[in-house]
């Protein structure tokens, strides 16, 4: 199940890039199925590192945006991105 994990996310980008809907629609899109990869694969670093951005630019989840970013932070591809994240979240 970990690789519908990825499928979710890539599915998300997708979304995001050849929709036509409002802002919005793509928000609540991309935040389902990067809830999904989540839920299927807790450790996926690339889907806590778009929730945790996710949650703090459009709801202002402070705390829960962290939660996201730091588990992201020790994965030696995108860690520092992280880093740079919770500067914005701060």
């Amino acid at each position: 199940e970990k690789n519908n994990a990825r499928l979710y996310l890539e599915v998300g980008t997708l979304f995001v890039f050849l929709s036509q809907y409002n802002n919005g629609h793509r928000y609540l899109s991309r935040h389902f199925l990067s809830r999904k990869a989540i839920k299927l694969d807790p450790d996926n670093a690339i889907a806590n590192l778009r929730m945790g951005k996710l949650l703090y630019m459009h709801q202002r989840q402070v705390d829960e945006a962290i939660d996201c970013l730091q588990k992201v932070m020790p994965d030696a591809n995108i860690g520092y991105k992280a880093c740079f994240e919770v500067n914005f979240v701060y």
